[in-house]
């Protein structure tokens, strides 16, 4: 073989660094800060996204409980309303279909012997469950010691009463009183005599008497003991009102109010509304022991209590007055 003639090539290829692929190239600088940007900014999106849905469960999980506490408080309420309005009324009681409230029927005006039974304007109370020209009590608002249309009824009895301030007759003063069907309270000693006598009583300690006699409270009427305290304090008034009849007499009435006064110790009023027998048969006066201290208005005087009479005791100086009301 004649190597003279013969050429031999060699070629080297070298990489073009242009034309080498963009994934194989390395991230300038720049690239670098954009892609650090570009990817904290979708971090912050996330979040505050985030952020969002945390937010709303929270306000959703707020409401939830408070609708919870809601009903936990409404519930009983509601349950006791139902409770009340489905409830027996016990007779004389009845459920009233204007009000949904139980309501005496012996002696509700409105609602007088039957429910809706109302009574015409030409007659003054509900009595018996019938409408009567019957007077009812005087006091507008009250409290009930004893009522016949809802105790029954009520002879030779005697009640035990704590009073909104204290009241002093002659010497004593208590807070403490006792008060009698037959129309004698008591501030000391007392008794459920029905027999009335001249005063002083041995009966009786310290004690008013607007009408001692043998009085009685009927059942199935408005009869009975009441009382209100009126006014604020130092001025206060205790009104003690009776309305009975009278022992066998159920139609005879005898209806009267005892006042005591906070700012006044020592004075005591009688107002008489009906006094059947006009004072034939029972003692009027105060006393402030069973042997001394007393004023004695009256005692089986005919005529002498009349309606629309007030009486004014002033035991401090042992004296009284009369006037008329009105």
């Amino acid at each position: 073989m004649d190597k003279t003639n013969e050429t031999i090539e060699t070629r080297y290829d070298v990489p073009n660094k242009s034309q080498s692929s963009s994934s194989s190239r390395r991230p300038t600088k720049q690239q670098q800060h954009n892609n650090f940007i570009a990817n904290l900014r979708r971090f912050f999106k996330t979040q505050k996204y985030t952020k969002t849905l945390l937010t709303v469960f929270l306000a959703s999980l707020t409401l939830i409980i408070m609708s919870l506490v809601a009903l936990a408080i409404i519930l009983p309420l509601v349950l006791q309303k139902q409770s009340l309005t489905t409830a027996s009324c016990v007779l004389p009681y009845v459920r009233s279909s204007s009000t949904g409230n139980c309501v005496n029927i012996l002696i509700d005006f409105n609602n007088c012997g039957a429910d809706g039974n109302i009574c015409l304007s030409n007659y003054t109370s509900c009595s018996g469950g019938l409408c009567s020209t019957v007077p009812v009590i005087q006091l507008t608002s009250y409290t009930s010691i004893w009522t016949g249309a809802i105790n029954g009824p009520s002879d030779d009895d005697t009640f035990n009463m704590t009073l909104p301030f204290d009241i002093q007759v002659y010497t004593t003063t208590s807070s403490f009183i006792q008060l009698t069907t037959n129309g004698v309270i008591c501030l000391s000693t007392c008794s459920d005599s029905w027999l009335e006598t001249a005063l002083p009583s041995s009966y009786f300690g310290a004690a008013v008497l607007p009408y001692w006699d043998d009085l009685f409270i009927d059942s199935k009427t408005w009869q009975g003991i009441y009382y209100a305290s009126q006014g604020t304090t130092p001025t206060r008034t205790l009104v003690l009102e009776y309305y009975t009849s009278r022992y066998g007499s159920p139609s005879e009435y005898y209806h009267f109010q005892v006042k005591f006064f906070e700012a006044t110790p020592g004075v005591v009023q009688f107002i008489y509304y009906d006094a059947f027998d006009t004072g034939a048969s029972c003692t009027v006066g105060v006393q402030g022991s069973s042997s001394t201290q007393k004023i004695q208005y009256s005692f089986d005087q005919i005529n002498s209590i009349q309606a629309n009479l007030i009486l004014t005791f002033y035991t401090s100086s042992g004296n009284y007055t009369s006037s008329n009301i009105g």
